[in-house]
């Protein structure tokens, strides 16, 4: 193809029909990738949709995020129908991310080595976490780790060791806070690189106020529960992280403008400032 395909998102899932002829969605496999999305994330692979909205491919994935509320991302292919549909699925066996880290640290690229020892270490945070430690906070972008294109430097990944460290302490929390356990860690592994942050406090209220926690789906939302309970009562200086985060992550989209000329919406995380 010669033009570049975009990829839409929305939350209207009935906007997707069945293709006539396509297999049926197994229950299985809507399970499966549900426990997937709530232990690493949701990573946004398009579906594939014809001009009529007719699933091509990713009828599991659909059905997950609908379950989940999640934002379905999706590319419109016109033209495609049953015959396209069937070949995309002979003998295919999807990859996960964690076989293409696994595969390129075999190879001997060393950025895959040491995300691999990572996420050997911090196998319960999951890949989503263990990215956003080892990338400076980024979101976790699977087209770089499929590509081959991961960057893991030494320092980036002596760095992961401290913020994933001081995440692990939070796995008892985490493990039965409602909302994203992703989204928890990561909002975690920010205030422990936040300067302001008097780590001893932040510990202790959020132990004493997660139960009060409303569920969150993204970032913004956990990190006001987080600043919430920080700020209650205390006559240090006030952690205002929401806005620290946005500020981050402004700075980091400029940087994807300047590389890219555009910023690249389609990595992002469900939510604006979602990781």
């Amino acid at each position: 193809m010669n033009s570049i395909m975009v990829v839409n998102e929305t939350h209207d899932y009935d906007k997707f029909h069945r293709l006539v002829g396509n297999r049926q969605v197994k229950e299985v496999r809507v399970k499966k990738i549900i426990k997937s999305i709530q232990t690493v994330g949701a990573i946004p692979n398009p579906i594939i949709v014809n001009e009529k909205m007719e699933v091509i491919d990713g009828q599991g994935r659909l059905e997950a995020l609908r379950r989940l509320s999640l934002k379905v991302y999706y590319i419109v292919i016109p033209g495609l129908g049953l015959p396209e549909c069937r070949n995309m699925n002979i003998d295919q066996t999807n990859w996960t991310l964690q076989d293409y880290i696994e595969s390129y640290a075999e190879e001997g690229n060393e950025n895959y080595e040491r995300f691999y020892n990572l996420c050997k270490k911090y196998s319960k945070l999951g890949i989503t976490v263990i990215n956003f430690a080892a990338s400076g906070l980024a979101s976790c972008d699977n087209y770089a780790i499929k590509s081959g294109s991961l960057e893991c430097t030494e320092e980036q990944y002596r760095n992961a060791f401290a913020i994933l460290d001081y995440i692990l302490d939070f796995i008892d929390i985490g493990s039965v806070l409602p909302g994203r356990r992703d989204i928890f860690y990561m909002a975690i592994g920010f205030c422990f690189t936040h300067n302001g942050i008097n780590r001893e406090r932040l510990s202790e209220k959020i132990r004493e106020n997660y139960r009060q926690f409303s569920p969150a789906a993204t970032m913004d939302q956990m990190l006001d529960e987080i600043s919430d309970a920080y700020n209650y009562r205390y006559r240090g200086e006030k952690a205002y992280l929401k806005t620290d985060y946005q500020k981050m992550m402004e700075k980091k989209y400029k940087w994807y403008r300047n590389k890219w000329g555009q910023k690249r919406d389609y990595f992002e995380m469900e939510g604006k400032t979602n990781g």
